[in-house]
């Protein structure tokens, strides 16, 4: 009988310890998840698409020369720079790729920002 009664109280004691270690496991997660999309916001306030080109023999992208850049904020605030040729006129070519990956930036952080959203959304029903 003092077996049975043994077993029974480790029972409870490790029922009694879990929900604890599982707020503790939640309690991480919410600050972890908190910092994640804090970090996402941030970095949904501004767009910064810059497009570089390297030598043929170079192999570090960090050693290309800037071309072209732009920059968009939240409230829709542009900069651009166009990349110019060397007899002053825009180099074409290398502004429809720019302009392309702007487009997919800009995609990519509508997405992100519609993800991050649902997710508040979400969360704000529990």
């Amino acid at each position: 009988m003092a077996s049975s009664t043994e077993s029974s109280s480790r029972t409870i004691g490790t029922v009694a310890a879990a929900p604890a270690g599982n707020v503790r496991l939640r309690d991480s997660l919410t600050a972890q998840l908190g910092e994640v999309l804090s970090n996402a916001l941030k970095d949904l306030t501004s767009l910064e698409v810059r497009t570089l080109t390297l030598a043929p023999d170079a192999g570090d992208a960090g050693a290309g020369q800037l071309r072209a850049c732009t920059r968009i904020g939240i409230d829709g605030d542009t900069d651009q720079s166009i990349p110019l040729l060397s007899s002053g006129e825009p180099d074409e070519a290398l502004w429809r790729l720019h302009t392309e990956a702007v487009a997919q930036a800009r995609k990519d952080r509508a997405a992100t920002l519609e993800s991050v959203m649902a997710l508040v959304h979400e969360l704000s029903k529990r």
